[in-house]
């Protein structure tokens, strides 16, 4: 999927709409966190990265910055399969042997997600420099 977006010129297309609708890196990398996350829900984490990695990329060169920060918002981003249950197997697997229901997924994992955006935005600008 990653090659495919690649080769078919949808990374670009999708970094250059992100890098053009956000005002700044901070922006930016909200941005890519939260469409990383909005991946990581549905498929692996292992997944997200892997498509979300040249579109990144591809936002940094547009953008005129360093790749690292937005690399590490997406790595962190990634792992934040909190809101579903079908975005790690962990949570597949306690879903019916816990009697969770799928809103008690999005009640409790939008608050951390939250968190973990919050955390990341003030972090990983300050020791992954743009």
């Amino acid at each position: 999927m990653a090659t495919a977006l690649q080769v078919v010129g949808g990374a670009s297309r999708i970094a250059e709409s992100v890098t053009d609708a956000v005002s700044s890196l901070v922006v930016l990398l909200a941005a890519l966190f939260l469409l990383t996350s909005a991946f990581s829900q549905v498929i692996s984490n292992s997944a997200a990265a892997v498509v979300m990695g040249p579109i990144f990329l591809d936002a940094a060169r547009a953008a005129d910055v360093s790749p690292r920060p937005l690399a590490m918002g997406v790595a962190v981003a990634a792992s934040t399969a909190f809101v579903t249950p079908m975005g790690s197997p962990t949570n597949l697997m306690v879903l019916d042997a816990g009697g969770y229901r799928f809103g008690d997924y999005v009640r409790l994992g939008v608050p951390v997600l939250v968190a973990y955006l919050a955390v990341s935005l003030v972090l990983v600008p300050v020791i992954w420099l743009f």
